[in-house]
């Protein structure tokens, strides 16, 4: 386990930010010959997990198109709705205004989508299994 005490490089080209990570005994898990200390320095992998964010709607971010996403209303009709992505990471985006969760989203592409048209919705138990996974931390293949 360690703290992120600093952000360090932004590179514009990979879209990437380091970052500089202090870890507590970095000597502990050492094993010579297969598993050399931290050292200053050193490059790593490192997994960062945020506080968790109860209550925010995540979606696929493949559903979020120019700012909008599709919904089926009450009467199974297409709606467009205008959304305010908060971020997006992985195959992921969370929602900061505009979607309530238990609504439901059209996650396939409709060609074409038009406002008011009748559908016939499909639960993807599989999908919503993965982003719930995934939302929650988990990594999914």
């Amino acid at each position: 386990p360690g703290q992120i005490v600093r952000f360090n490089t932004i590179d514009t080209r990979t879209r990437t930010v380091g970052v500089v990570v202090a870890v507590d005994g970095p000597y502990r898990n050492a094993v010579p010959g297969v598993r050399p200390p931290l050292l200053n320095g050193m490059f790593v992998d490192v997994e960062l997990r945020g506080a968790p964010q109860p209550g925010r709607v995540v979606v696929p971010r493949a559903a979020v198109r120019d700012g909008a996403v599709h919904v089926v209303d009450a009467d199974n009709r297409l709606r467009k709705r205008r959304v305010q992505v908060l971020f997006s990471l992985g195959g992921l985006s969370a929602i900061a205004e505009g979607l309530q969760g238990g609504e439901l989203l059209v996650v396939s592409d409709l060609v074409p989508a038009v406002e008011g048209m009748a559908l016939a919705p499909v639960a993807d138990a599989a999908l919503a299994e993965r982003i719930l996974a995934a939302a929650g931390g988990e990594r999914t293949p």
